[in-house]
């Protein structure tokens, strides 16, 4: 994960050498002050998963992070000469982290061992996109769509023209789709005046030209 996106990876059954080879994409604004986190379980089908290790590493420095619960973590990295610049084109970064203890996490196990090797590659955004063959890695996205939704006003009718019931305050939501995304911001309670201030952030695909903004204000007491 990075902030609040997440992403999981298939399960690797009976291993102790897990390899995905899978590209995972976050989109930033900028690279300073991110950390990527990767958490991982023994997928358990008769019980709770059990922790197996912990380990964050900086996106800009492309250095490991020790949890800040973690009594000891492990040894740092030495540091790395050569920073993720956000004003290069195209860069990548390949890093190895030790997986680590987190206090309060669920675990069988008394001592926690083992590493992750990460590549991690940086695609800014530009005016004029080139040839899919010119991305570092197997990227579907050809466009980013970043959405702010402040509020919906003067909210007096349904969308059928009819009048609210005498006395009804609507506690409107708003329905944000595009592609094959579909958002919904948080109800405000008992108003014509809704104040969302929602953002999202949308990954489009090749046919990003032929996509559609949607914007569906519900009244979630009708």
């Amino acid at each position: 994960s990075v902030g609040a996106q997440e992403w999981r990876t298939p399960v690797v059954k009976n291993s102790q050498q897990a390899t995905w080879n899978d590209w995972y994409e976050f989109p930033l604004e900028v690279v300073d002050g991110h950390l990527l986190e990767i958490n991982m379980y023994d997928d358990d089908t008769s019980s709770s998963d059990e922790f197996l290790g912990y380990a964050a590493i900086d996106v800009h420095s492309a250095m490991q992070t020790v949890h800040f619960l973690a009594k000891k973590g492990p040894k740092q990295q030495t540091r790395n000469p050569q920073m993720l610049q956000s004003n290069q084109p195209l860069l990548s970064r390949s890093t190895k982290a030790n997986l680590e203890m987190v206090a309060g996490r669920k675990t069988k196990y008394k001592n926690i061992t083992g590493t992750v090797d990460v590549e991690m590659a940086w695609m800014p955004l530009v005016k004029t996109p080139g040839p899919p063959t010119g991305k570092l890695f197997p990227s579907t996205t050809a466009a980013v769509l970043n959405v702010f939704l402040y509020s919906a006003n003067n909210l007096v009718k349904f969308s059928d023209k009819s009048a609210f019931p005498s006395g009804h305050l609507p506690s409107p939501q708003a329905i944000i789709t595009v592609a094959n995304y579909t958002k919904e911001t948080q109800i405000s309670k008992n108003t014509q005046q809704a104040s969302f201030n929602h953002g999202e952030i949308f990954m489009l695909q090749s046919n990003w030209k032929a996509q559609t903004l949607v914007i569906d204000v519900q009244d979630t007491e009708k």
